[in-house]
């Protein structure tokens, strides 16, 4: 296994991708900021962090299933890390495998230092990332993405930041899931030609 320059693992995560994924905590944190009181800041940003890891950590799983299942090739329009040799399958995967370890780890952390309801949020997340690969193939990444990057952020920064769950996220988590799916639609278009030659449905993500 050969060493990999810094430049080398910022384009494996890609960090260009994580706007998308910040935003929802980005907002909802914003949206605490105009209307509450007694807010947790630190578990905000904490929340921030974390969901950043976890899209590195989907990034790099959803590129390692991607070239497994050969819908990646040379010509693929989008992530390249392993078709053009930077790196080895095996890497991406124990890289992904990391990521997603911090973001577990931190996660428990969080959900330690508020309640139970942010575990069940905390579980649909890591279910999301871990499945997402599987589900994009039958034409389900829209609705995983959705609520990966819409519903769970927006609810789990709320109670994250104080303690109660506030239904009224939802009017951010729906506009703000929405953007975040017209990025993976226009992923999509970009990639027809090989997702469709590697036999599978548009629902690429990254």
């Amino acid at each position: 296994m050969r060493r990999h320059s810094f430049k080398e693992w910022m384009i494996a995560v890609r960090p260009w991708s994580f706007p998308a994924s910040a935003m929802p905590v980005a907002v909802t944190l914003g949206y605490l900021f105009a209307g509450h009181q007694q807010v947790n800041w630190l578990n905000g940003i904490w929340a921030l962090l974390n969901i950043v890891i976890f899209h590195a950590s989907g990034n790099t799983w959803s590129d390692y299933f991607d070239y497994r299942r050969k819908v990646d090739g040379d010509d693929t329009f989008g992530a390249k890390t392993i078709t053009s040799g930077m790196f080895r399958a095996k890497e991406i995967f124990l890289l992904s495998l990391g990521l997603l370890a911090v973001a577990s780890l931190a996660g428990i952390g969080l959900w330690l230092r508020t309640g139970m309801p942010l575990l069940y949020i905390g579980l649909g997340g890591l279910a999301c990332s871990v499945l997402y690969p599987f589900l994009k193939y039958r034409s389900m990444g829209d609705l995983v993405i959705f609520v990966a990057y819409g519903l769970l952020p927006t609810v789990g920064t709320v109670y994250a930041a104080t303690l109660h769950v506030d239904w009224h996220v939802l009017y951010l988590a729906v506009p703000v899931g929405l953007i975040t799916v017209a990025i993976l639609h226009c992923n999509n278009l970009r990639d027809i030609s090989t997702d469709s030659r590697a036999g599978y449905a548009l629902s690429r993500w990254g």
